[in-house]
């Protein structure tokens, strides 16, 4: 059974950026957690490595007076499309359905 999205985001934040497990709660701003954009950078980049997603999948803007519940939320959608969190390596190239095939 596949890892939720916010199990994987709890722990990359406090494994990766030290955050406190106990404040983690769905209202909780990466601001309240002393995340700014660039922190939010990063943590995209490794969400992307952890749930084999492309960066233009997690098409998020890097706000730090995100909750974490509406994360969670982008996340599981954006994983929805694909069910199991291993279906696409991370370094698949994406296909253009707009390529004519040669």
């Amino acid at each position: 059974m596949a890892r939720s999205s916010h199990d994987i985001l709890s722990d990359l934040l406090v494994d990766e950026f030290d955050v406190d497990r106990a404040t983690l709660t769905p209202d909780a701003t990466f601001a309240d957690l002393g995340m700014n954009s660039l922190a939010l950078a990063e943590l995209l980049v490794i969400a992307e490595r952890e749930l084999h997603l492309d960066m233009s999948d997690l098409d998020v803007d890097l706000d730090p007076t995100l909750t974490l519940s509406e994360v969670v939320e982008h996340l599981d959608a954006v994983r929805g499309s694909a069910p199991d969190d291993t279906a696409r390596s991370p370094r698949t190239p994406r296909t253009d359905p707009t390529a004519t095939p040669a």
